[in-house]
């Protein structure tokens, strides 16, 4: 695995995974073993409930001395491209702690909804480089994920719902009961329903942590005009795969950038284009098959397909077998550029 695939995975595990039925996970550094522990999962297609997030990420020589004059708020995103596929944002906070612009953007398209989205500054995004976990301790970061929660859907409205938030109701976000961890917990989280979706705000302790957290929660509005869009579409799929959902993702570093599909069935799928220089050529192995895609020599090694195209960008298929990778990939459609101008707001 390269040093990106392991970004992608990592920070899929804190954008994306939701609290335990019995209790909030209290422990930061417990949490980021865990999430190492299933970086893998992405590259070799060995979970279909992994989905990458959408993330900026700045090498330690790019970050600067740290944040600067807050951006502009981002206004409503433009229409999604032609030939390019997309999935809504569902809700956003209107307050955030100084220094934070968003970073990270995954939505769900089909009947599964769900999103998460990062805001967070230069220090998290240097965690993001290096996996120092002392660095991540220092760094301001706000979550809002979403998440459908499946555990009312076969038995109904529960009152207090502790298994569903995490604990026991102990404050309320609106007319809404809500859980949130302890003041000294190392991640401040708010969870709380509303229409049977599951909000859990996340925030660090340099970001403000408990009160902060309280805050951005109780800030939290639906969001009607956002969305994460990759530039490309998918025309052919094997027929198991025909009412599948999708995590959408997409990714952006200082010089580089990553889209991805990432499937919600459970046969594991991901598909993504990534940019020109994204996969060293040093992680080239020689037991590779090699192979022949859109015209262009790839390779096929643990059931995944990497191909350089013709404008140096790279396109990977992680499918069930080479000749499901091998159509899909050949029979891919690439839209048009993705809309990122979201990427550094508030």
């Amino acid at each position: 695995m390269n040093e990106h695939d392991a970004i992608l995975a990592a920070l899929e595990r804190i954008a994306t995974q939701a609290p335990p039925p019995d209790r909030v996970v209290a422990n930061l550094s417990a949490r980021i073993r865990a999430h190492r522990q299933r970086r893998a999962l992405l590259t070799l297609g060995g979970a279909a409930a992994v989905g990458v997030p959408a993330f900026i990420v700045l090498r330690p020589d790019q970050a600067g001395p740290g944040p600067g004059p807050a951006p502009a708020s981002a206004g409503p995103d433009p229409s999604p491209r032609p030939g390019n596929t997309w999935a809504p944002m569902l809700f956003r906070p209107t307050w955030l702690p100084d220094g934070v612009t968003e970073v990270s953007r995954v939505g769900h398209k089909g009947d599964e909804p769900g999103q998460s989205r990062i805001w967070a500054d230069d220090i998290y995004r240097r965690w993001a480089e290096t996996f120092k976990d002392e660095t991540l301790r220092e760094s301001r970061f706000v979550g809002v994920d979403v998440k459908r929660a499946a555990e009312l859907a076969t038995r109904g409205p529960v009152s207090p719902p502790v298994d569903v938030l995490g604990g026991e109701p102990n404050t309320t976000v609106g007319d809404h009961p809500a859980y949130v961890t302890d003041p000294d917990d190392d991640l401040a989280e708010v969870t709380w329903l509303v229409d049977n979706l599951l909000i859990k705000v996340t925030v660090s302790p340099a970001a403000g942590g408990y009160d902060a957290a309280l805050r951005v929660a109780r800030s939290v509005v639906p969001d009607r005009t956002s969305r994460v869009e990759v530039g490309f579409s998918l025309r052919w799929l094997p027929a198991r795969f025909g009412r599948t959902g999708w995590r959408v993702t997409s990714s952006v570093t200082a010089t580089k950038w990553s889209q991805q599909l990432v499937s919600l069935h459970d046969d594991f799928m991901v598909v993504g284009l990534h940019s020109p220089g994204f996969f060293p050529t040093s992680d080239t192995n020689p037991d590779d098959t090699q192979i022949t895609v859109r015209g262009r020599q790839g390779t096929l090694s643990d059931g995944v397909l990497l191909v350089e195209l013709a404008d140096g960008s790279w396109l990977r298929v992680g499918a069930g077998n080479r000749t499901e990778a091998v159509r899909i990939a050949n029979d891919l459609i690439i839209g048009q550029p993705a809309y990122r101008g979201w990427v550094g707001t508030r």
